[in-house]
């Protein structure tokens, strides 16, 4: 009977550290959507990078060239650099990681990322560009101040997401001087002429 108690003890005391472990582990990694958070717990922010394979942002915007051992270091450099939003990434042949910090991401210039072997390109994600929310091919731009987007829209929309033609308000009497504000005060287009 003394056998099976010490037996059942010592199982529930490597299960409850096991378990221990993985909450540890969990809590470590559960992410928010933002690289400067105020949701710090003890020493730990919690950030989300969206790593893009085989590809480079080419930027005239290098904050800072580092090397590394660990690639969690070029993480923690960018999250405490003033407007990282993201770094690409290469293990050299000595497997040391060269970390170019940047101030522009692929959700601002998706046209300059290239592809290239063996790099690597992490921009803090934006959940809600992930998305696409802009219509009309415009660009979604990430306030990661206030965890939200806008949306800058080809010249012949408007609208909170680009969502309205502005030739069916130019087919509109035109009033104000040409002033027009949406509804909800977001947007203000001057257009030509005047009533």
């Amino acid at each position: 009977m003394e056998y099976i108690i010490k037996k059942s003890f010592f199982f529930n005391l490597i299960l409850n550290f096991f378990f221990f472990i993985i909450f540890i582990s969990y809590r470590e990694c559960k992410f928010s959507s933002l690289i400067k958070s105020n949701d710090v717990k003890g020493n730990v922010t919690f950030i989300s990078m969206s790593r893009t394979a085989e590809t480079r942002l080419v930027s005239n915007v290098i904050l800072l060239n580092m090397s590394a051992s660990h690639q969690s270091q070029c993480i923690n450099k960018c999250s405490k650099t003033a407007n990282c939003t993201s770094y690409n990434i290469f293990k050299d042949s000595q497997n040391v990681f060269q970390c170019q910090l940047l101030s522009e991401n692929k959700y601002f210039n998706s046209n300059q990322l290239e592809k290239i072997v063996g790099w690597a390109h992490v921009s803090l994600q934006s959940i809600p560009c992930d998305r696409s929310p802009c219509k009309n091919n415009g660009t979604c731009q990430p306030d990661y101040s206030q965890n939200t987007f806008f949306c800058i829209c080809l010249t012949k929309y408007i609208g909170e997401f680009c969502e309205t033609e502005l030739n069916k308000i130019i087919s509109l009497p035109i009033k104000n001087m040409g002033c027009w504000k949406d509804d909800l005060n977001k947007a203000m287009v001057t257009l030509e002429g005047s009533s």
